[in-house]
């Protein structure tokens, strides 16, 4: 008999609203990998 170990599940929320005022540029359209936050 074989185990395998279930595949784990990841799930994130990244809340990018706001002024950014100390920021200076929109927070929705920052990178992340190579994407906008916000799609």
């Amino acid at each position: 008999m074989s185990e395998t170990s279930p595949s784990p599940h990841f799930a994130a929320l990244i809340l990018a609203g706001g002024q950014s005022s100390r920021l200076g540029t929109d927070k929705a359209w920052l990178d992340w990998q190579g994407q906008p936050l916000l799609q």
